[in-house]
This record gives structure tokens, C-alpha cells and sequence, in this order.
């Protein structure tokens, strides 16, 4: 008996030994000037996969779907409305087509033209909390707002460029620094990455420290970010050429700063006078769920000089999504199935959709299962 209860303190001691012993720690978190700065290490769940991904359906897909309603030219965004209606927008098709939440075609939304209600070069597009949908068309250099029937509503003036942008739930629209303020910029004014307009389209605010690049090329498509917004207007970024996912206010104050240790570093390299910069790619996109995570679409890994030199590059790279908690620490990585020519678009509810605009021209459709 007394061996029986040796054994058992024994066996109780270890144990509390090992609940005791320091846990590696995956991520360092400091204040820099008022700002949350989190560097992660590495996956706070280690490899436990507590977020896995199945998928739904495949909208659009090549050599399956026969009706031109269910065929794409170009999808590059999707968005969803209360009544959970599926609008994909095709960037080539210059139009949206609108979907019930069963997957049956119910519209097409706008077509190629500059009248009300027509698109030119449509490369981004939201739905407000007043059911209206706004479409930034480069093409034009305007808002298109339509209503979800597909009526016009009205158009706003606006410089559209490349670069991201986005409405806020306040009305307001962030649009990222232009080339030309991007050249003209310099170290004592390096706080013009983000612009803030109002409903009429006039600017009321800069703010977001930008890189000044010795080369010109990296000047522009260095300061380059995708982004997205939560319902309080606080706006998240993940730049595509750095290590680097920012949290601000609408009003610029910055609220955290996020990198993570990947297998590259940042840099660039030109390698002939003709030849652009060849700079390692970090972010495809980024979007919130509705428990507040942020999940980034990242490389897994840099395409290889044969890769970048052929057409649709992006297809022979792997891309993983990155979850993060509301306070920066990366909780998961997980490995998605769709190539790198995949752009993760939405996160509704528990599904998650994907775009491919120039390989396979089609939408996935996952359910977020968690463990």
C-alpha cells in the first residue's frame, strides 16, 4: 500500500512539474509609442489544426458549368446581404452577378459603358449596412452606387486608382496613396499612405507611415497593402511587399502592428536596368471573421525566377491562411487548397470564399469548421 501511494505522489509530482515548466513562448509583444507591436514566432496552437476548411461548391466552374449565368470573366470580389445573396464581381465581365444563398442565378448587375449604372473597369466593390452597393471603377474614376435590385442610385467623383480601396460603415472611403504622391514623397513627410474622403468624395485626412525605396518601381508597389474595416471603422492593412499587418482608427491613430517569422525576409532585387524589381511577395489579401480574428492570406514560400517569368505566375505558388487573434498573436496557419492565383475574398459567417480572376475564373466556396 505505502508503494501504491509512493507511486502516486510520484506520479503527481511529475506531473505538476511538467504543468509548471514555462511553455515555449511563440510571440513578444511591445509598446511603441501607445502601439501594441507583436512579433510572432510561431503558431500560439503549435500544430494542432483547430480550424480546418471543407468545401461547399464551385461557382463557375471551367468545363462543368454550362449556363453563361454561372460563368465567370474575371471574378475579383465577393460580397453577401442580409438576406445572404452571393454578389460576385467581374472585373473583365464589367458587371455583378448576383446569387441566392441555394446558389440559383437571380440578376446581372450593370454592364460595360459609362451611363449610370455601367462599368468600365470595376476593380473593387462593397455592400453598405444601407443595402446599397458602391463599385470603384477605375475606369470611369468614380463610385457607382447602385441598390441590390440593380438599380442606379447615384455616382460620386472620385480618383480611382490601382491602388486598394474601400468604403467605411460611416460613410466615409479610405483609398491608399497614389503613384504620383508616392514619387513625390520624402523623409519628412512619410505619413501619407492612407487617405480618408467623405461622402462627397473630398479628401479630410492622411496619415500611415510609408517606405521610401531607392528604386522607383518599389517606391509605388512597395507601399502597396490590402485591406478591410470592422463595423467600428477601424481599419486593418497587410502590406504585400513587407512584413507588416497594421490595426487604425479611422481617425490614423495606430493600434497594433503585427509581423510573424516566415522562411523570407523582406527586400528587393533589380536584376538588369530593363528588368523590374524582384521583391519577395507577403500578403494576398486580408479580412475579419465575425469573432473579431483577422485572418491574412500569406506565401508560403517565394515563386522561383522560372515561376515569375511565366504567364499567371501566381498559380504555381502555395498561399496559406493566417489567423490572428483581436490582440495580434497568430493562433493558426492553415494550408489551402486553391493555388496562389486564389484571392481569398469573404469571410461570412462560417464560409470563406476564394476568386480566381485569370487562371481558373471561377469562386470557391469553403465552410470554417472548428474544433
Amino acid at each position: 500500500m505505502k508503494i501504491s501511494n509512493l507511486t502516486s505522489l510520484c506520479v503527481l509530482l511529475c506531473m505538476i512539474i511538467i504543468n509548471c515548466a514555462p511553455k515555449e513562448q511563440t510571440y513578444t509583444v511591445e509598446m511603441v509609442d501607445g502601439t501594441r507591436v507583436v512579433h510572432n514566432l510561431a503558431p500560439a496552437w503549435g500544430d494542432e489544426q483547430k480550424i480546418t476548411l471543407s468545401l461547399v461548391r464551385t461557382l463557375g466552374e471551367v468545363g462543368v458549368e454550362e449556363d453563361e449565368n454561372y460563368q465567370f470573366f474575371g471574378p475579383i470580389a465577393v460580397q453577401t446581404d442580409q438576406d445572404e445573396n452571393i454578389y460576385i464581381l467581374e472585373l473583365q465581365g464589367k458587371s455583378i452577378k448576383k446569387y441566392g444563398k441555394d446558389f440559383k442565378y437571380i440578376s446581372t448587375i450593370g454592364k460595360d459603358g459609362s451611363g449610370p449604372g455601367e462599368f468600365i473597369f470595376p476593380n473593387h466593390f462593397e455592400i453598405g449596412s444601407d443595402s446599397r452597393i458602391y463599385v470603384f471603377d477605375l475606369g470611369n474614376q468614380r463610385i457607382e452606387v447602385m441598390t441590390l435590385e440593380g438599380n442606379y442610385y447615384e455616382s460620386i467623383r472620385m480618383q480611382i486608382g490601382n491602388q486598394s480601396a474601400m468604403r467605411l460603415e460611416s460613410g466615409s472611403y479610405v483609398k491608399l496613396a497614389g503613384a504620383r504622391q508616392l514619387m513625390a514623397m520624402t523623409e519628412d513627410n512619410l505619413n501619407i499612405l492612407m487617405h480618408i474622403y467623405d461622402s462627397a468624395g473630398n479628401e479630410t485626412n492622411v496619415f500611415g507611415k510609408t517606405r521610401i525605396y531607392e528604386d522607383i518601381n518599389m517606391r509605388i508597389s512597395g507601399n502597396d497593402a490590402q485591406l478591410t474595416h470592422d463595423l467600428e471603422d477601424n481599419i486593418f492593412s497587410a502590406m504585400i511587399y513587407q512584413n507588416r499587418i497594421e490595426k487604425y482608427t479611422s481617425f490614423g491613430e495606430l493600434l497594433l502592428k503585427i509581423s510573424r517569422q516566415l522562411p523570407y525576409e523582406e527586400g528587393y532585387v533589380r536584376r538588369s536596368r530593363e528588368d523590374v524589381s524582384r521583391a519577395p511577395i507577403f500578403s494576398r489579401s486580408i479580412t475579419l471573421d465575425e469573432k473579431g480574428r483577422i485572418w491574412v492570406q500569406t506565401y508560403a514560400a517565394q515563386m522561383t525566377p522560372e515561376e515569375r517569368g511565366k504567364a499567371n505566375p501566381f498559380q504555381y505558388t502555395q498561399t496559406m491562411l493566417e489567423v490572428y487573434d483581436e490582440t495580434g498573436v497568430l493562433l493558426t496557419r492553415i494550408k489551402t487548397n486553391p493555388s496562389g492565383d486564389y484571392r481569398m475574398s469573404l469571410i461570412h459567417k462560417n464560409r470563406i470564399y476564394f476568386t480566381s480572376s485569370s487562371v481558373n475564373m471561377d469562386v470557391k466556396i469553403y465552410e470554417i469548421i472548428e474544433k
